[in-house]
């Protein structure tokens, strides 16, 4: 026959949070962007793809976004289900993502034009100028 214990029954362990990397983070962001928002969020997709969060310490991230309250308050409607994902996949609750505007030395190394990329190209290659004008090529 089985003993049976009169002892309480003892509450389940706390769930450790794991440590994880910048890369982590960045992969999971990455992952939440293209995989858990629906097409019918493609507003947030636009505004999340082309940043990346860093890492401050070992639970706080930040990540910078273009200036402007629209931004934001976009952010802000998808912030609870993007946070709640990280934690999962980090398998981290204390994880914490702070939200930051970009400076305007920031916002300048966005590149808007055709002829911006090309001239930074071209700085970076001076054979890419060049070229463009044996070929007889101009910006549509």
């Amino acid at each position: 026959s089985e003993a049976t214990s009169t002892a309480p029954a003892e509450a389940p362990a706390p769930v450790e949070d794991k440590d994880f990397t910048e890369d982590d983070l960045q992969r999971a962001w990455v992952r939440f962007v293209e995989q858990e928002l629906t097409p019918s969020q493609i507003l947030y997709r636009n505004i999340l793809r082309p940043e990346l969060p860093k890492l401050l310490d070992g639970v706080q991230a930040e990540i910078s976004l273009p200036p402007g309250e629209a931004i934001h308050t976009t952010v802000m409607e998808v912030y609870p289900q993007l946070v709640e994902f990280l934690r999962t996949t980090l398998q981290n609750r204390k994880f914490n993502l702070v939200l930051r505007e970009k400076t305007v030395e920031e916002q300048a190394k966005i590149i808007l034009t055709q002829e911006d990329r090309f001239n930074q190209l071209a700085e970076i290659n001076p054979e890419v100028r060049k070229l463009k004008e044996a070929l007889g090529l101009r910006f549509s």
